[in-house]
């Protein structure tokens, strides 16, 4: 006692001025158990109006101090003024008192308004606090400062400088403990929580948040209405210097399958003689072969948006897929030089129907001849072929006469130009840079038509993507000597994915009409039957359909043998709409030689006005290979199942960001306003105080405050 009341504060205070009206029967003999009537230390009612230094040895209980080092104080906020969005200087910080002895508010726990120039906490303002902290527990043993803590990471720091006392008395550094709000954190509820992120930088991370979940969502709805295989087929299908189909075109390509049938004629003798008035023929074969294709000279323009090429095709012989080796096989078949050059002089005058009799009777040429299938295929002799490219060798280019060699002659090949972009992909422009068919007038301004012209026109073996029922389609070779116009018919389904289009050739391709009116010639037009004299030599000789199909029967009337059929000699192309490559195709054409009249020689009188049949091919697109069937699979059957997941999961995670983002807003616009209105109830108890950052006491290192006992 007598040390207590010897002591002097560091300001000059004495005990007796610092603690006054002590009880009168205070002595010595005191004891420092709680439960001893006369404890060693005497009992303060009132705490202090402000805080008091006293020295590190003083007979008062420990204080824990559970907060972290000045230097991690320091750290923690020199960060947080990297983060935090500091309102004017001028911002006043609000707070409230409370009288309250029975309730203990903890004023850290409440979500007030942003406020963070109030969360402002320097380190020289909390040793202040810290040091009243210690006082007012000397003065008040029985009553512990508490203070409400914030965890950063791994280390902990006061949430809000308030002392709390038994009393039920908050306070401050200021005497008057400050309300606020711990800081949002972008995407959690306000609950008192420790989020360290301003509302501006929360707002921002909402409104991206809330865009993300938009386009996520919308992007799904936006793809049901764009075909995704449609446009990975026409990437697929470019056509661009290195892409695949570019590849492909330098390359050999196996084509179709040509299975060639022959006419045997077996009643010769009796028809030339009279004896038979129809001329009796009988199917044989088929002789396969197969065309393997080169693109000689492939080039691609890419400026003027065309590729350029001359389409040779060689004819390999299949025999695994024939009836016989061609070279075994004997038949009688019409001499078709000798018929032909008399139909083409019935338009001459005597003169030189008498020297075409001659020349006969000279040669010694009998009007059938009896060779075996691969002479008649590719060459055989004869003395009119011979004399005729001797005395006219600008007409007659060749010296054997063979109906295949006839057909894939290369000289007779034009260079063709075609598109390359995906509205006129595989789209012929132009032959030998001719825009239409010169072998049918369309040089003469007046005569040109969608018939001699290569509008629409196409090779066959690949069209555009992304086809429609109502596109027009035609193809073009030039042993077709035209253009044969396609037809849609229907849909057909194929077991590996894509639902093809069903195309025909039209039935009335050979049909007289205003679309086919260029292609009579000089002769005129026989229904059922197209010449096509200008691309063999002038010799009359004309196609049609297999058996005649779909032709008049007037047309074959004196032939007996002809059975006609649609699914045998009608056509069917079925084709992917969305690569516009060809699935399938089977299609026959007929060669005939168009007999006019020939009464002025007795051996050719009997077939005067007759179209006689010599060879009609079945052309077949072998079976796609397991690779592309591969691709077509993945395309139409694997591919949609994939972007549909993605767009399953893309729509689900945007939906969910939507709502997170909504429900974030939802609850920080509820916890501001909740705040205001609970402010605007207690505005009669607000004390608004001025912010300061005047230390009430001297910033010292906190080892300096940590009171010891005796």
């Amino acid at each position: 006692m007598d040390m207590l009341k010897n002591y002097r504060s560091m300001s000059g205070n004495t005990f007796e001025s610092i603690v006054p009206n002590l009880p009168a029967n205070y002595t010595t003999e005191c004891c420092q158990d709680y439960s001893c009537p006369n404890q060693c230390y005497p009992h303060i009612y009132q705490a202090p109006p402000s805080p008091i230094v006293v020295p590190a040895r003083t007979f008062y209980e420990p204080v824990v101090h559970n907060h972290p080092p000045l230097h991690v104080i320091k750290k923690i906020i020199a960060r947080d003024k990297m983060k935090w969005r500091y309102h004017s200087s001028s911002e006043e910080v609000t707070s409230s008192d409370t009288d309250d002895s029975d309730t203990s508010t903890d004023y850290s726990s409440l979500a007030l308004r942003w406020r963070p120039a109030s969360l402002s906490l320097s380190a020289t303002s909390f040793a202040s606090i810290t040091a009243s902290q210690k006082v007012a527990t000397a003065h008040h043993p029985d009553s512990l400062p508490t203070i409400a803590h914030t965890t950063v990471g791994s280390e902990r720091f006061p949430a809000s400088p308030i002392v709390q006392t038994s009393h039920g008395a908050a306070r401050s550094k200021l005497g008057t403990p400050p309300t606020y709000a711990a800081p949002y954190h972008c995407g959690r509820h306000h609950n008192g929580g420790t989020g360290t992120s301003a509302p501006g930088l929360c707002d921002k991370a909402n409104y991206v948040l809330m865009a993300l979940g938009i386009l996520f969502v919308v992007l799904p709805i936006v793809t049901l209405f764009v075909d995704p295989v449609l446009m990975a087929m026409k990437y697929l299908t470019r056509m661009s210097v290195g892409s695949k189909i570019y590849t492909m075109m330098k390359e050999e390509i196996p084509g179709a399958l040509i299975n060639v049938y022959i006419f045997n004629i077996t009643n010769g003798e009796a028809f030339v003689s009279g004896e038979d008035y129809k001329l009796k023929v009988e199917q044989v074969g088929p002789f396969v072969y197969q065309e393997f294709r080169t693109n000689e000279g492939f080039e691609i323009d890419e400026e003027a948006g065309v590729m350029r090429y001359t389409p040779i095709a060689a004819a390999r012989f299949m025999p695994e897929q024939s009836i016989a080796d061609p070279r075994h096989v004997n038949i009688t078949v019409i001499n078709t030089i000798m018929l032909a050059l008399a139909s083409m002089l019935s338009s001459y005058s005597i003169f030189g129907k008498s020297g075409y009799n001659l020349l006969i009777n000279q040669l010694q040429s009998k009007p059938f001849l009896n060779i075996d299938v691969d002479s008649y295929f590719w060459g055989y002799d004869d003395p009119l072929i011979a004399l005729g490219n001797t005395l006219m060798p600008g007409w007659i280019t060749f010296q054997r006469l063979g109906i295949l060699d006839r057909l894939y002659d290369p000289a007779a090949v034009p260079r063709l130009e075609l598109g390359i972009h995906d509205e006129d992909k595989f789209n012929i422009r132009t032959a030998n840079g001719c825009p239409g068919l010169k072998v049918w007038q369309y040089e003469n301004p007046s005569k040109r038509s969608r018939c001699n012209t290569f509008t629409d026109a196409y090779e066959g073996f690949a069209f555009p993507p992304g086809l429609t029922p109502d596109r027009a389609l035609r193809l073009y070779r030039n042993v077709f000597c035209r253009m044969l116009e396609l037809r849609f018919v229907d849909t057909k389904p194929l077991d590996f994915g894509p639902e093809s289009f069903v195309y025909q050739i039209r039935n009335d391709s050979f049909a007289v009409n205003a679309e086919t009116n260029c292609l009579c010639g000089e002769y005129g037009c026989a229904e059922g039957l197209s010449s096509a004299a200008p691309c063999l030599f002038g010799f009359d000789l004309g196609l049609s359909f297999g058996h005649f199909w779909n032709a008049y029967p007037k047309v074959y009337e004196r032939i007996e043998g002809m059975r006609p059929d649609e699914k045998e000699h009608g056509s069917e192309f079925l084709i992917d709409p969305k690569s516009g490559a060809v699935l399938a195709a089977r299609f026959t054409l007929q060669l005939n030689l168009i007999v006019r009249d020939v009464s002025y020689n007795s051996l050719t009188k009997p077939f005067s006005e007759m179209v006689i049949p010599m060879t009609y091919l079945k052309i077949v697109q072998p079976p796609l290979p397991n690779e592309a069937k591969n691709v077509f699979r993945f395309m139409y059957q694997v591919l949609p199942n994939i972007i549909l997941g993605v767009q399953i999961i893309i729509f689900v995670i945007g939906f969910i960001m939507i709502a997170y983002t909504v429900r974030s807003i939802y609850w920080q616009v509820i916890v501001r306003k909740g705040i205001d209105l609970l402010n605007a109830s207690n505005e009669k108890r607000r004390v608004h105080v001025p912010r300061s950052e005047t230390l009430l006491v001297e910033e010292k290192p906190l080892d300096e405050y940590r009171l010891y006992s005796n």
